[in-house]
């Protein structure tokens, strides 16, 4: 998303906080800031900074390791009995 239409959207809520009260002086530095403290992965373009937020929420991090380790059901059932990643897959399945 563009880092203009981010701050039209920004500046949009009544209760905003202005970009003059902080230490930045434009977007542009404030962008910057975001990509090199890795709050954000930064792009320059043609068209100018565009912006991608990284979601570090604790809580979205949680359930992403749960799914990474789920393993349906019908995976455990399916799988030849011969082999060891069978069993390991039976393991993972008890």
């Amino acid at each position: 998303m563009r880092a203009n239409t981010v701050y039209q959207e920004v500046v949009a809520d009544r209760h905003h906080i202005h970009m003059n009260s902080t230490i930045w002086s434009t977007l542009s530095n404030f962008v910057q800031y975001l990509g090199k403290t890795n709050k954000a992965v930064v792009d320059h373009t043609d068209k100018g900074w565009h912006v991608t937020y990284i979601n570090r929420d604790p809580e979205l991090l949680r359930r992403q390791e749960a799914m990474a380790q789920y393993v349906p059901y019908a995976e455990c059932i399916s799988n030849d009995a011969g082999s060891s990643y069978d069993n390991m897959m039976t393991a993972a399945c008890l």
